[in-house]
């Protein structure tokens, strides 16, 4: 082995797939233990997954063959590549669907592929790290506009604050099946109005925070948005000058794209899937996304719009190596923790008492999975950290319903770096840090059975929690040993530390009698201060 070798970082390969309403797209990435990242390659396929589901709330059984066929596909190209991790998520069509675990299910089994559901914070969050991945000379307040086929994301910040950020139920596959046209594709200057009409609709109140957050310039990322600025381009659409090059990407006048539009408008389906660059499904929804653009455009005030290339997908890939760790971009794995942090702050929550909850249960944590008892992974360990921060979040809405308050609030907040299932798993946690054993309300999905990890993640939580009944941080440690008859949970505390004492041999009581997870036992050592 050559000295260069040895040097070298070690490399992995990941796959990372963003499964839109309207296309479905793969970056295949080299990346470093130091943090470094090269992207091998990027597939794009049209697959139309939110296809009449806007207006039914079923996924339809053609849209989700084409999708599962496009799933198979990318999974061979990682394969071709070396592709050791997939990691893919879904947006608009999967948030609304009723049929969505259907699909899940399909593309689990067919595809091999786990799709995780995120919201539509989550989704503009990624969009955000994407498109300021690409925006290195820009210091000034941005707004940033994404067009998908279920919703538009609309957000705006610097490099390090967000200032607003919201996402809308408006896309151009929902708005193309609200209006679609005539029989060819024409839309008529009636249906023009009505789509302008329905997007101001849907969007006014994200563009009026906005308009209220200020910014500098514009930046539309989707593939919608490019193919409107390169058909604005074209002599036959637009007057010389309405676009120009700029170093963040192509800058295009309003007036220019308000033109593409009528003309699009009066294209049918097969002339626009004519025009250079532009296939045949993008076709079928481009007037929609023109509709879009051009009526968030006025509502913000502005006459130009650059388009970038960066995406969702280079914030994925951002995302990943945050997640994972991964060189000097690990030091900036912030989002997660700022999101938490914001809404713990927002509902005042006492510190002192949710640190000293959060460092009991990561050690319960970590004991479980030393002891045998059950799997606990790193991810587990850290949204029931999360978990415990937030647990008391309620208080402020309802002392006596705090629990379920707190939940709900996790649960629908829209937490920022964290999947749809991920918030469920926290919101749940949240829940039954009052009692582990009862029965899930509707709005925590009662019919998906927990894992038994989440249960005695549960059980440590609602533990950590009455170990710190007086909000004294009076227990020094606790932690779960197994051995063939009993789990037993060991706790050195404070002499004074009674009412801990006793919550806790309660809790442990209830715990053998409901909840089926075996024999517990507590051992509990008294010692001084210091010891």
């Amino acid at each position: 082995m050559s000295e260069a070798e040895v040097l070298a970082p070690r490399e992995r390969r990941v796959g990372l797939i963003d499964l839109g309403s309207n296309s479905c797209r793969l970056t295949v990435a080299a990346v470093t233990e130091d943090g470094h990242a090269s992207v091998l390659n990027r597939v794009k396929t049209m697959v139309r997954l939110g296809e009449g589901s806007f207006k039914s709330g079923i996924l339809q059984t053609e849209a989700m063959s084409r999708t599962v066929k496009a799933l198979k596909s990318f999974v061979e190209i990682c394969a071709s590549y070396g592709v050791t991790e997939i990691r893919a998520v879904g947006t608009a069509a999967l948030r609304n669907a009723k049929n969505r675990d259907e699909f899940l299910e399909l593309a689990r089994k067919e595809a091999g592929v786990e799709v995780a559901v995120i919201s539509g914070v989550e989704e503009a969050s990624l969009i955000r790290l994407g498109v300021f991945s690409g925006l290195l000379r820009v210091s000034d307040p941005v707004c940033l506009v994404d067009i998908g086929g279920g919703s538009t994301e609309i957000s705006v910040s610097t490099r390090r604050h967000v200032e607003m950020m919201e996402s809308t139920d408006m896309g151009c596959v929902l708005l193309t099946d609200a209006v679609p046209g005539d029989e060819a594709g024409r839309v008529t200057k009636k249906g023009l109005r009505e789509m302008r009409d329905l997007v101001r609709s849907r969007t006014r109140y994200a563009t009026t925070l906005a308009v209220k957050a200020k910014f500098k310039r514009v930046f539309a990322s989707s593939g919608t948005a490019q193919a409107l600025v390169n058909l604005a381009a074209m002599a036959r659409f637009a007057e010389p000058g309405a676009v120009i090059e700029t170093s963040d990407g192509r800058e295009a006048k309003l007036s220019a794209l308000v033109g593409v539009v009528t003309k699009l408008a009066a294209m049918t389906v097969e002339e626009r899937s004519a025009l250079p660059g532009m296939s045949p499904a993008r076709a079928q929804v481009v007037l929609a996304g023109g509709v879009i653009l051009v009526t968030v455009l006025e509502a913000l005030g502005v006459d130009t719009v650059t388009a970038t290339v960066k995406n969702l997908q280079d914030g994925q890939l951002v995302d990943y190596l945050e997640r994972s760790g991964l060189g000097a971009v690990s030091n900036e794995n912030t989002r997660r923790r700022k999101s938490v942090r914001r809404l713990v702050k927002r509902f005042h929550c006492e510190k002192g008492h949710a640190k000293q909850v959060r460092r009991l249960v990561r050690g319960m944590l970590l004991s479980l999975d030393a002891a045998g008892v059950v799997s606990v992974g790193p991810e587990d360990t850290e949204l029931v950290e999360h978990a415990a921060r937030m647990h008391d979040i309620g208080i402020d809405i309802s002392y006596k319903d705090h629990h379920r308050m707190g939940a709900w609030l996790v649960r629908n907040v829209g937490l920022v770096g964290f999947t749809e299932d991920e918030c469920l798993r926290m919101a749940r946690f949240v829940f039954w840090h009052n009692s582990p054993s009862a029965a899930l309300p509707e709005e925590l999905s009662p019919e998906h059975e927990p894992a038994l990890t989440d249960r005695w993640a549960a059980l440590s939580l609602a533990l950590s929690e009455k170990l710190d009944r007086t909000h004294r941080s009076l227990v020094h440690e606790a932690f779960w040993k197994a051995d063939k008859d009993h789990v037993t949970l060991l706790v050195r505390a404070d002499p004074d530390a009674t009412i801990e004492r006793t919550a806790v041999e309660k809790l442990i009581a209830k715990a053998n009698k409901r909840m089926g997870l075996g024999g517990l036992a507590l051992r509990w050592e008294t010692i001084g201060r210091g010891q």
